[in-house]
């Protein structure tokens, strides 16, 4: 069952690292809840069995009324069970790039731990936005993008999604300051491993800069869910890589796309 929980936090580059932290801790404590509850369950449903083979009515209605609960309440605390690659991911890029932002600039970090299948989500599901230390702003975001096909067989039916995911960057100039829209042709000398480039767009004001992973592959048959591919899902390093490649193709490191810096 995936969680729907999604969070966002807006503070000092410590700040957020704490509310990362508060939440690491409150998904382990959840999933030992939840392993302790399993085993409940399991000892449940054979005293309800037993319960049958010995006719005894008070022992079963006990059974069904503690298989009724864990139920709930393993349905209660299921949001709080999130997926650890999203969050270690966030929490390691907020500390590796702090040292690169701006003092006194807010960081604003938004975490989605929805599936990328979930309806309810347009598969982005890191977004983190900063001030770097020369004042230009920087919003990075992540997400997942995907195709299914199904196929009904027999007994089941086979599932299998294409998928890939993008590195999302956009730059904002300071005041008085603008990127030269004549830059896009040197992104090309630019490249980032194991993300290719989608997009460039370049405005005096800002840039947006979109990298793909390669295509990866998840199929669900008789025996559960395989996947092909997936060591090339954005890595926190990969996301590092392509702001720096980025930086550069865009001339800021050097001064020939921020006002003459």
């Amino acid at each position: 069952m995936d969680s729907d929980k999604a969070v966002s936090y807006s503070g000092t580059p410590e700040q957020v690292e704490l509310e990362c932290e508060a939440l690491a801790l409150l998904d382990k404590a959840t999933e030992s809840k939840k392993s302790i509850l399993l085993v409940s369950g399991v000892v449940s449903v054979f005293a309800l069995f037993g319960a049958f083979v010995i006719s005894s009515m008070l022992l079963g209605g006990l059974a069904i009324v503690a298989i009724g609960g864990i139920g709930a309440y393993y349905y209660s605390i299921n949001d709080d069970d999130i997926e650890d690659r999203k969050l270690n991911l966030a929490r390691w890029l907020v500390d590796t790039l702090k040292p690169e932002l701006k003092a006194n600039r807010p960081v604003q970090l938004d975490l989605d731990f929805r599936g990328y299948d979930n309806p309810k989500t347009d598969g982005s599901w890191m977004t983190l936005a900063m001030t770097l230390e020369d004042g230009v702003g920087l919003r990075l975001s992540i997400s997942t993008h995907f195709k299914r096909k199904t196929r009904a067989k027999r007994k089941y039916t086979k599932i299998k999604d294409k998928l890939h995911e993008r590195v999302s960057l956009t730059f904002v100039a300071p005041k008085g300051r603008s990127f030269d829209p004549a830059g896009k042709d040197r992104f090309k000398s630019h490249p980032v491993p194991k993300l290719q480039l989608r997009s460039v767009k370049i405005s005096p004001k800002a840039a947006t800069i979109v990298y793909s992973t390669p295509q990866m592959q998840r199929v669900s048959g008789r025996g559960g869910w395989s996947n092909v591919g997936l060591d090339n899902l954005v890595q926190g390093s990969t996301s590092v890589a392509a702001i720096i490649a980025s930086y550069r193709a865009l001339g800021v490191a050097a001064g020939s796309a921020a006002g003459g810096v």
